[in-house]
């Protein structure tokens, strides 16, 4: 399974861990399955419905549910809904990971922070 890398985070699917800077960071399994989702779509807007389907299938639950996750998930990657580094709203839409992600076929952290590291450095050069 693939890792992904955007920014200082480090997202490994496998292992159910996102990490800062080399650090475990602490979130609920929704706000984890929310991330992955919308990582694993970067680029593409996606829709409210399809994200309430593939996060609560065969449940219904409220769009404030999703709302939430979205909110908790911003305050985790210090995003905000006008910034939007990470996640951008579309409004009546849905919702759009905009951030540029290295994705590396194996789950092996340390192989991405030093991907992440060198893109970070190339960004700093220009």
């Amino acid at each position: 399974m693939a890792c992904y890398s955007f920014g200082a985070f480090v997202l490994d699917p496998a292992a159910r861990v996102l990490c800062r800077d080399n650090r475990q960071l602490e979130i609920t399994a929704k706000v984890f399955e929310t991330l992955l989702f919308l990582v694993q779509n970067h680029g593409r807007v996606v829709e409210k419905d399809e994200l309430l389907a593939v996060l609560w299938p065969h449940t219904t639950v409220e769009e404030a549910n999703l709302t939430q996750s979205v909110s908790t998930l911003r305050k985790v990657l210090d995003d905000t809904p006008k910034q939007h580094r990470y996640i951008a709203t579309i409004p009546g839409r849905g919702y759009s990971f905009v951030a540029s992600v290295v994705e590396s076929p194996d789950s092996k952290l340390s192989e991405l922070e030093e991907k992440r590291s060198q893109l970070v450095d190339r960004k700093s050069v220009v």
